[in-house]
């Protein structure tokens, strides 16, 4: 049985237990004993009252036109937890008016599942795959900062994500069949399963602590 490459999670985020009046409406459950996590908030918040709540990420695709125009303000390429490592899911954060929230690819090694206008991000290449390109060096995941959202498209064979700047455009391309990109290191194209959707390759998160 192959392995799915969409890794299933869920987001987590410790708050005052008086927030469940509206974090409930919204998805989130209380976790009242979590059995992994940093021990010291969950003894020491539990006696004041700060417990931990748990949710599965909605599909961005649902809220993209909501989005449309939101600026990026972050980027990490080292989201996702299974409590003995991490998955290195790829977290874009953006902001619309006071509202924040992180686009996350959760796939493994994130950055190496899609091309940013047209090559492999730097954060998915070797210094010697680097040095390779030379002048012709490929954009950074991290240069979508101060960008502003365009569009999501999803299509039965690609995902496309566009970001603006006055100066320059920023297009994020995911293939389920993944021909545009490098295959494992052991050989192996990097494809989603049959049954995989690739809307839910991206998904929409209030808080970047993620666990599978």
């Amino acid at each position: 049985m192959k392995t799915p490459a969409i890794i299933d999670c869920r987001e987590e985020e410790y708050a005052f237990f008086l927030s469940a009046l509206w974090r409930l409406p919204r998805g989130w459950r209380p976790i009242l004993f979590p059995l992994r996590g940093p021990g010291s908030i969950g003894f020491f918040g539990s006696l004041v009252g700060i417990i931990l709540f748990s949710r599965r990420p909605a599909r961005f695709c649902h809220s993209a036109s909501e989005w449309r125009g939101a600026k990026v303000i972050e980027v990490s390429t080292a989201l996702g937890d299974y409590g003995m490592g991490g998955y290195a899911f790829v977290g874009i954060r953006m902001q619309r008016r006071r509202a924040r929230r992180w686009l996350v690819f959760p796939l493994f090694a994130a950055a190496s599942w899609f091309t940013l206008n047209g090559k492999p991000p730097c954060e998915s290449l070797s210094q010697d795959e680097l040095d390779h390109y030379r002048e012709r060096r490929p954009s950074s995941l991290h240069d979508l900062v101060g960008s502003e959202l365009e569009f999501l498209k999803i299509d039965d064979e690609s995902l496309r994500l566009r970001f603006e700047r006055p100066e320059s455009g920023y297009e994020i391309v995911l293939r389920r069949d993944g021909r545009d990109i490098k295959p494992w290191p052991r050989g192996g194209r990097r494809r989603l399963l049959p049954q995989e959707s690739l809307e839910d390759s991206l998904l929409i998160c209030e808080s970047p602590r993620l666990w599978s």
